[in-house]
């Protein structure tokens, strides 16, 4: 089991559900404007889309799930177009293996990392490792795609939410 590094209380868990970027309705506007910047997607029906449009995201993070069921599938040959990557991180949780993951995948055109657990809040880690030239696209279930800029507002909402985790632990 990796060592976890982040375990986030019942209490914070309705602050997480609110978007940390800027919400789309549309995935195409979201898309949009993401030219130029490199992309981190979290989630497989954000993957999915990005898939779908022919777009191939820097690094996605995915667990073959959706609302916590298990059903995704991704064909092989999307697959083999990606540097794969396995990590363990149990669900409300950020694990110093998918932290280690998440640093390594970046060296490469295009990974995956398919987490045992829940992928969900890798975001986090995410921004806490991606600098400004990435954009993270996660999905908000039944609403829409999360657009987040990495940026010192961004890191301050992070940062204060790390800090209410540490203060409920």
């Amino acid at each position: 089991m990796s060592e976890i590094i982040f375990k986030f209380p019942e209490n914070i868990k309705n602050i997480l559900k609110k978007p940390i970027g800027t919400l789309y309705k549309n995935v195409e506007d979201a898309i949009n404007l993401c030219r130029n910047k490199n992309i981190v997607c979290v989630g497989d029906v954000v993957f999915l889309n990005l898939i779908r449009r022919g777009i191939l995201p820097k690094l996605a993070i995915i667990d073959f799930k959706t609302k916590r069921i298990k059903k995704i599938e991704i064909e092989e040959e999307i697959l083999k177009k990606f540097k794969v990557f396995y990590a363990k991180n149990p669900p409300s949780t950020l694990t110093k293996d998918i932290y280690e993951k998440i640093s390594n995948a970046l060296s490469y055109k295009h990974s995956l990392i398919i987490v045992d657990g829940e992928e969900d809040l890798t975001v986090i880690a995410c921004l806490l490792i991606c600098d400004e030239s990435y954009v993270i696209l996660y999905g908000q279930p039944d609403e829409g795609v999360v657009l987040v800029k990495i940026n010192e507002e961004t890191l301050e909402k992070i940062s204060f939410i790390l800090n209410l985790t540490r203060i409920f632990e």
